[in-house]
């Protein structure tokens, strides 16, 4: 006596449904991946701006109170590394602030102006650095 055993519906993939799935996700990885990287520049230079406030604050500060720009960070005492590890180095000259951004990711500039209430900071893309990367509030 034979039995029959029912079959319950396909068991697995067949091979061109294997191969559209690779596919959709490589396209989906291609589109992924460099939007992500977007996002990491983006998050990086957000972060140095924002921990740069009281760098920007405390050279305002000096500036207002001694009518100069100072030679160096210390001198207005303001930090040369900012907490998430980006490197500041500042021009005498022009009271510009470079952030040099961890991880390869380019160049921050803080770029002072003069106004009837003291200075205002801008943001500009320096080396290395796209302007896509830059705050929303700082992009022109």
């Amino acid at each position: 006596m034979k039995t029959k055993i029912k079959r319950l519906g396909q068991m697995g993939f067949t091979l061109i449904e294997l191969i559209i799935t690779i596919v959709i996700i490589g396209v989906l990885a291609a589109v992924a991946i460099p939007a992500y990287k977007d996002y990491q520049s983006r998050a990086l230079v957000s972060q140095a701006w924002s921990e740069a406030a009281p760098v920007r604050e405390a050279l305002g500060n000096y500036y207002k109170q001694k009518e100069e720009i100072p030679d160096s960070l210390s001198i207005a005492g303001a930090p040369e590394i900012l907490p998430g590890g980006s490197e500041l180095t500042l021009d005498p000259d022009t009271m510009v602030v470079e952030v040099a951004l961890p991880k390869a990711a380019g160049t921050l500039r803080m770029e002072p102006s003069a106004t009837d209430d003291g200075i205002a900071w801008n943001c500009v893309a320096g080396d290395d650095l796209a302007d896509k990367a830059l705050p929303i509030a700082c992009r022109k």
